[in-house]
């Protein structure tokens, strides 16, 4: 910990942020909440010359994601970090939780990636454990806000073929193909900002 604050352990999970020239501000304030944790993400910041869509986010997160992994030769796993998040002040504390071998999603949008027993907790009000769970119908889940992502799998995603869609359905596609699942950080570690969009226009 440093001043109280619980810092990230970066060299065995170094943090990724892909952004954009419309989103300097809010990736400055990502950036300085990871500095505060003991983190230099490693930022990447899309060429100005590709329009802003899926097709040039998958190019952004693999290149950054890369980068992160050449910078420290020793990681087990990587986070990708959007620069447009709310990040919850205990991801830090969950490192032995999150670095755990897997590919995990630090949000999800939808119950329907959730087993029936949590679905029931959250409609009856009731707080969700602090887990992981794998992620049902991964064919309709999308989301890169935050992933930790297993080196090997991070290198094999970044040689697998694109189809479509953004850095999301790109590891989707190769989750699929391989039958890897996607585990779900219960509840969301992260949460989305209104900003202008990286992926989609």
């Amino acid at each position: 910990r440093t001043a109280g604050v619980s810092t990230w352990p970066a060299r065995e999970c170094p943090v990724a942020i892909p952004t954009i020239t419309a989103r300097a501000d809010a990736a400055a304030r990502v950036i300085a909440w990871w500095r505060r944790r003991g983190v230099d993400p490693v930022v990447e910041l899309q060429d100005p010359r590709m329009p802003v869509g899926p097709s040039s986010h998958v190019v952004t997160c693999i290149e950054v994601i890369r980068r992160a992994l050449e910078a420290e030769p020793g990681a087990r796993h990587v986070l990708l970090c959007e620069d447009d998040v709310e990040i919850d002040p205990v991801l830090p504390d969950l490192a032995p939780m999150l670095l755990c071998g897997r590919a995990v999603t630090l949000w999800t949008t939808r119950l329907a990636h959730l087993p029936a027993r949590m679905v029931r907790a959250v409609r009856e009000g009731r707080p969700l454990p602090r887990t992981l769970e794998w992620a049902r119908n991964l064919r309709g889940w999308h989301g890169s806000l935050a992933l930790i992502l297993p080196r090997h799998v991070a290198e094999q995603v970044a040689e697998w073929p694109v189809e479509r869609g953004g850095y999301d359905t790109h590891l989707k596609s190769w989750l699929l193909a391989h039958d890897v699942p996607l585990w779900v950080a219960v509840p969301n570690l992260v949460q989305h900002l209104p900003l202008p969009r990286q992926a989609t226009k």
